[in-house]
């Protein structure tokens, strides 16, 4: 199997924090001496892609200008512009037709980390059953999030509403055959959580969830955005190469 591609979705409004960001898109934040996009960047290239397609939205010129100025490093950058606002599923879509990403592919959101071993993520598409992996991990509280409903096989069943409680949780990381994002829905806005996952798994699709024990970091919110610069610090041995 080649190197993956990664598709990094990094195109929303983040009306979370856009009140302390007004001019700067989400990923583009300062953290320390770099955006958080940089840094998002450099664990995935530490997880062996060839390839990572940055999906823009809002402010995206920011971006663009920045990733025009970055040298190219282990893994060739490029950026697509969404045309209008797309939702996750629709921007993967976008991103898909218009750059033919090679297979296997990884998606994930550029506004949080998750730093654990995807490559682990790849081993499990060889069984020709699995169509995808969902990356999660077990947080304390999973309110925030909602849930991954799994079976005893660890096969994905659904994402669960939001409630208090320990639970397993998507860590917005996905790993799928090339083939598997040709038959995603074609309405815009499209969700991945609460369109993709549910069109595909009715088709008969099979995703398996890959829980790790991994350090995670949603910087969407205000919270998050106080622990992140702690949290690069903290794990800095993540960024020079994984």
């Amino acid at each position: 199997m080649s190197s993956p591609t990664l598709i990094l979705l990094a195109g929303g409004a983040g009306v979370r924090i856009r009140h302390l960001y007004p001019t700067v898109p989400k990923p583009m934040i300062p953290v320390g001496a770099h955006p958080f996009l940089e840094w998002v960047i450099r664990y995935w290239e530490g997880q062996s892609v060839s390839r990572i397609i940055v999906s823009l939205g809002h402010l995206a010129e920011v971006a663009e200008d920045y990733l025009k100025r970055r040298p190219q490093a282990r893994a060739h950058i490029e950026a697509v512009r969404e045309p209008t606002p797309m939702g996750t599923g629709g921007a993967v879509r976008f991103a898909n037709s218009k750059s033919q990403p090679r297979d296997p592919i990884f998606v994930a959101n550029a506004d949080s980390l998750f730093l654990a071993d995807a490559r682990r993520a790849v081993m499990r598409l060889g069984d020709e059953n699995v169509d995808g992996v969902v990356l999660g991990t077990n947080v304390a509280d999973a309110q925030r999030y909602g849930s991954l409903d799994t079976d005893p096989d660890g096969l994905l069943r659904g994402f669960r509403e939001k409630c208090a409680g320990s639970g397993l949780i998507s860590a917005g990381v996905y790993l799928f055959r090339r083939r598997v994002l040709d038959l995603l829905p074609s309405q815009i806005p499209l969700s991945m959580e609460t369109e993709v996952f549910p069109n595909l798994m009715a088709r008969g699709l099979n995703f398996v969830v890959d829980s790790q024990p991994a350090p995670f970091l949603d910087m969407g919110t205000p919270e998050g955005l106080q622990d992140v610069e702690g949290f690069i610090a903290a794990h800095a041995s993540w960024f020079n190469g994984g």
